[in-house]
Order: structure tokens, then C-alpha cells, then sequence
């Protein structure tokens, strides 16, 4: 895990029912390419990050690619309430099928009220 406040998240809506989110962290990025034909990815997104700020001590979701796709599993810092400690954790089966592994894939921690601006002003952008 890098260690550093060099942290932006970026949401583009593609068409044909697909969406991308770069995560870029000091100057690295990881893309997830994401589907919407499943369900509604911003939705969950947006659930998972209303569960922490009412309080809740973790949350996760899944977006789903076609194979395969991404766990977000958000944790806020037991020492360090204010931080999130946010892990991104690859899969490679398809929808519906019982996943067997995951694969880290970007981890990171991150104040929780920057990344519910980051993700706000991100959601704010996409036009549906």
C-alpha cells in the first residue's frame, strides 16, 4: 500500500451501457472498466459510501465487468476514525457465478470526508 495523499478517482460514462473509473494514486493508475447491464454500479457506490457516513464501520460493493470485475471493500481505520482504508480486489468470473478468488489489486487509505467529495464531484459530472 503507497503511502500518500496523492489520491483522485475519476468516473466517465461510455456508451452502450459501460462506464470507466480511473483510480489514480501517486501517480499510478488502475482502470475498472465497469457494466451497467447487471444493475446500477453508481447506486451501490453511492450506498456503500451513505452506510459509512451514517456511521457504519465498513461497507463493500461489486462492479462487475464482463468477465470478471472489482470488490471495493471500504473500512474506516479503527485508530483513525476520520480514514478510510480502501481495498480494490480483482475477480475473474463471470456475473452470477460464485467467485473463488479475489486478486489484490489497489489499496490505499484516504480521509473519508475527502473521498465522499471526490466521489460527490465525480457522480455530480455523469450525465444519465
Amino acid at each position: 500500500m503507497q503511502n500518500t495523499d496523492d489520491i483522485d478517482l475519476i468516473l466517465t460514462m461510455n456508451p452502450h451501457g459501460w462506464s470507466t473509473c480511473w483510480i489514480f494514486i501517486g501517480g499510478n493508475s488502475y482502470e475498472v472498466t465497469i457494466t451497467h447491464v447487471f444493475g446500477d454500479p453508481y447506486y451501490d457506490f453511492i450506498k456503500a459510501l451513505s452506510n459509512l457516513i451514517e456511521g457504519q464501520e465498513s461497507a463493500s460493493f461489486f462492479w462487475s465487468g464482463e468477465p470478471g470485475g472489482e470488490k471495493f471493500e471500504l473500512r474506516r481505520i479503527k485508530e483513525r476514525k476520520h480514514m478510510l482504508h480502501v481495498e480494490v480486489l480483482g475477480f475473474k468470473e463471470t456475473y452470477g457465478e460464485k467467485i473463488k478468488e479475489f486478486t489484490p489489486a489497489v489499496e490505499f487509505e484516504i480521509p473519508l470526508k475527502r473521498f465522499v467529495i471526490i466521489a460527490y464531484l465525480q457522480l455530480k459530472n455523469l450525465s444519465y
